[in-house]
């Protein structure tokens, strides 16, 4: 089917004529770029992408204060930023940037405009969203921040008026968006309530379709981080209750393609939060279960990617979780640490890794000297640039090192 609408498109372009205006004929071009966007056809894509560009940008000369001809070319300027955003980011920057005053002066016009002020609004919110993903992406947090604010102002008046799968698809997304920032901020009150409503938004959503794949993908997502931030909130039962929806779902997506390896890590992580709270609900043959689950899937990828040092973090820490504290420890020390010397995420998550083997290990022994190498990895952590002080007081993993005097002597070092 996309291979027939393609030669269509193309038979558009090749018999193009000057009574066919260049509005229909840059539609043609964008169409034309999404499909071989699908069909794996980048160059070509690209290709589309620029002359519906060099079209629209002749429009908009030709009518400056249209809000239609001013949208339009606002639609390529973010194809074309799509295409560049993983090589060329500042590149990408720039043409959403455009893309964005574009939009926003269209969003002033009212007399004669060819738009909804609900159809703007919602065009200029993809653009805040892209900007946000880009800024974020690149460790931009603060810059992020109210670039995903202002998407969600942005959608929620539109979405009252006209509510729709498309808009409440759109306004979960944007607190998912916001529960990421304010996590990354440390703030995890303002972080679970984003999450909480995008994750009862999408619940919406897959209710509505519950055989869409992107609906159980996205309410797996917004379950499994609800999931955590309710776990460091101590509320055991409402986590519980979102891991095993992340999970039931997971299970149903890897299910449908076994083969998809993104598919089996997602299915790990929703074993392995589904175990871990069991564990703290005091549930031990639910969690001895499940983090053995883990520790089987997360073997098997590890052993079909060996130079992939996540997929070693994953496994470590899933070891570590089981009780295989002497199997974790190996693979942090074997594995992990000699790719990531100089990462402190990597290092952070080697004390996490030593931690857990604490509560695992039987003799005091090897707890002391676990929680020494935990200690130790935060030290090296921190002065690469590890700044997360409140996951020391608060997530999990730390639980068995926290009551430790050598835990707390470092903690002291820190700023609160």
């Amino acid at each position: 089917m996309l291979a027939e609408a393609l030669r269509l498109f193309e038979r558009v372009e090749r018999d193009y004529q000057p009574g066919l205006t260049d509005r229909a004929l840059a539609a043609a071009h964008k169409k034309m770029g999404d499909i071989c966007l699908v069909t794996n056809q980048k160059d070509e894509a690209l290709r589309h992408y620029e002359k519906g560009r060099e079209l629209t940008a002749r429009l908009l000369e030709a009518a400056p204060d249209s809000d239609r001809e001013m949208g339009n070319h606002a639609v390529f300027l973010a194809a074309v930023g799509d295409w560049h955003k993983d090589k060329d980011r500042a590149g990408a920057h720039e043409l959403y940037e455009e893309a964005l005053r574009l939009q926003t002066a269209a969003l002033g016009i009212t007399e004669g405009a060819a738009l909804t002020r609900g159809e703007k609004q919602l065009s200029v919110a993809a653009t805040h969203d892209r900007l946000g993903t880009l800024a974020y992406n690149q460790g931009k947090t603060e810059e992020a921040r109210p670039h995903f604010e202002a998407a969600l102002a942005l959608r929620e008046s539109p979405h009252e008026a006209d509510p729709c799968a498309d808009s409440l698809h759109d306004l979960a997304q944007s607190h998912y968006f916001l529960g990421s920032v304010h996590r990354r901020f440390g703030d995890r009150d303002a972080a679970l309530e984003h999450f909480a409503k995008s994750q009862l938004l999408r619940r919406r959503l897959y209710e509505a379709n519950r055989q869409n794949w992107r609906t159980r993908d996205e309410l797996a997502a917004a379950s499994g981080a609800a999931g955590e931030l309710q776990l460091v909130a101590k509320d055991t039962d409402a986590a519980q209750a979102s891991f095993d929806e992340e999970l039931r779902l997971r299970r149903e997506l890897y299910a449908a393609d076994p083969r998809n390896g993104p598919a089996q890590r997602r299915l790990s992580l929703a074993c392995y939060h589904a175990a871990a709270a069991a564990r703290a609900r005091g549930d031990e043959t639910a969690a001895k279960k499940g983090f053995d689950e883990c520790v089987r899937l997360r073997r098997e990828y590890a052993k079909a990617a060996p130079n992939d040092v996540t997929a070693h973090i994953d496994l470590m820490v899933a070891c570590a979780r089981a009780g295989d504290h002497r199997e974790a420890a190996r693979i942090a020390e074997q594995e992990v640490r000699p790719r990531a010397a100089k990462d402190s995420g990597r290092v952070f998550q080697i004390a996490c890794c030593y931690a857990l083997c604490v509560e695992a290990a039987r003799e005091e022994s090897d707890k002391a000297a676990y929680a020494a190498k935990s200690v130790e990895a935060l030290g090296q952590a921190w002065s690469l640039g590890f700044r997360d002080a409140a996951a020391l007081d608060t997530d999990p993993e730390f639980d068995p090192l926290r009551p430790r005097p050598e835990f707390q002597s470092f903690r002291r070092t820190l700023p609160k």
